[in-house]
């Protein structure tokens, strides 16, 4: 029998119920696949109604005193996401950004400077990158416009500009 074509053959047998005899019959006093196996889950046993939780806070809310605290701990250096200090992206979502935007788009006619093509979804790329080049940020002469597609192979180096 074929490997490949199996679980096509085999799919309206369990259907007929004497194979499905057979098989409960071939099966008994097998142990099944996950028997005996922790799944790191916490067993329903472990929650009882009327028991106190396990963080102590359950139905409680934090003080506004202890909330500033906490806060005041997680924020800065402390935070989990910190990246020291940077702010890279801020401003990429502003006014200014969507004006540039916009003229970028009127400088190549809604045209993508890479297959050509008119219209779809167009993506206005920085040629001097928005991080290091601050000053260009907002120069026309340093956007392209490119598809969603075409962008992301450039930013992949399928596509070299210049």
């Amino acid at each position: 029998m074929d490997k490949k074509n199996l679980g096509i053959k085999t799919r309206g047998l369990w259907k007929n119920p004497e194979y499905r005899k057979h098989m409960s019959e071939v099966h008994k006093g097998q142990r099944a696949w996950n028997k005996g196996i922790k799944t790191g889950l916490v067993p329903r046993t472990a929650f009882k109604k009327g028991q106190p939780s396990l963080n102590g806070m359950k139905g409680k809310k934090h003080s506004l005193e202890s909330r500033k605290k906490m806060s005041k701990r997680n924020s800065g250096e402390n935070h989990w996401n910190w990246k020291g200090g940077r702010t890279i992206k801020r401003g990429m979502h502003s006014l200014k950004v969507k004006e540039w935007r916009k003229e970028v788009f009127e400088n190549f006619d809604f045209t993508c400077v890479s297959c050509g093509e008119e219209g779809g979804i167009l993506r206005a790329h920085h040629i001097n990158e928005w991080a290091k080049y601050p000053r260009e940020r907002f120069d026309v002469s340093n956007g392209l416009c490119l598809h969603d597609r075409c962008h992301i192979d450039l930013h992949q180096g399928m596509i070299i500009y210049g």
